[in-house]
């Protein structure tokens, strides 16, 4: 009888290799699940460390538009018809969240029960509709849009600092380099072209928390600045229907 050596130190590194690469399969494991979870945090695995990087977003300053339950439903008409097309648009329920940490209200934009105003079972918060025409059955693919927009009753809870941001976060680009000259001031002959656009009439009510005014530029003119003398609270207002026509572009 004798002992081979030789075969038992065999064994035992394929014992020890086969439990390397068991620990290594699951370390890439669990670094995939992590990366694809979108992880920010560290992960100690069995035989490496993962970090992945954090998000440089600011969530302490920022404002959230909330859409629910959108539908969107498009209707296309022969070629030989009047109308090319209809659009509509359903909104249940839209919310704008103010997220600015120096602001005092959490949301900037809501649906506003009113006290008169039933809200219908299901009734969306923005009807929209388009519709584009054939005016010229000989051109069919000149096209003529009509446009009617319709809301429920709206809450607007508006802080100083959430107006700035978005007035901000909306202005235009200033011009870098030089003006254009001898451009023409005509219409864009491509620019959507509509016969007509309605909006029906519409409550809103408002409340307003000035924090500052800026009194240079109140000097210089910018009579803006006097909304921010006192605070607006249950400001109701009525709009009536507005009917524009023969408008070119958005």
């Amino acid at each position: 009888l004798f002992k081979d050596d030789n075969a038992e130190e065999e064994k035992e590194e394929v014992a020890r290799r086969e439990e390397r690469q068991q620990t290594h399969v699951e370390t890439e494991s669990n670094a995939i699940f992590l990366r694809h979870a979108n992880a920010t945090q560290v992960y100690s695995g069995y035989a490496e460390t993962v970090q992945f990087p954090r998000s440089r977003r600011r969530t302490e300053k920022m404002i959230e538009l909330l859409v629910r339950n959108l539908e969107v439903h498009i209707h296309s008409f022969q070629d030989d018809a009047k109308q090319a097309s209809r659009t509509v648009v359903n909104v249940r329920d839209v919310e704008i969240a103010d997220c600015l940490n120096t602001s005092n209200w959490r949301k900037f934009l809501c649906y506003w029960h009113h006290p008169r105003i039933q809200r219908e079972s299901g009734s969306p918060m923005v009807h929209l509709t388009l519709e584009a025409l054939r005016p010229d059955p000989t051109r069919p693919l000149v096209r003529d849009h009509r446009l009617k927009l319709s809301v429920l009753p709206l809450r607007f809870n508006v802080d100083q600092d959430a107006a700035d941001f978005l007035q901000t976060f909306f202005a235009p680009p200033t011009a870098s380099g030089p003006t254009s000259q001898g451009r023409s001031s005509g219409v864009d002959p491509t620019a959507t072209f509509f016969e007509a656009v309605t909006v029906r009439p519409a409550v809103v009510k408002i409340d307003y928390k000035p924090k500052h005014v800026n009194y240079d530029t109140l000097r210089h003119g910018d009579r803006s600045q006097l909304i921010n003398l006192l605070p607006i609270e249950g400001l109701e207002l009525t709009l009536k229907r507005v009917v524009l026509t023969q408008v070119h572009g958005w």
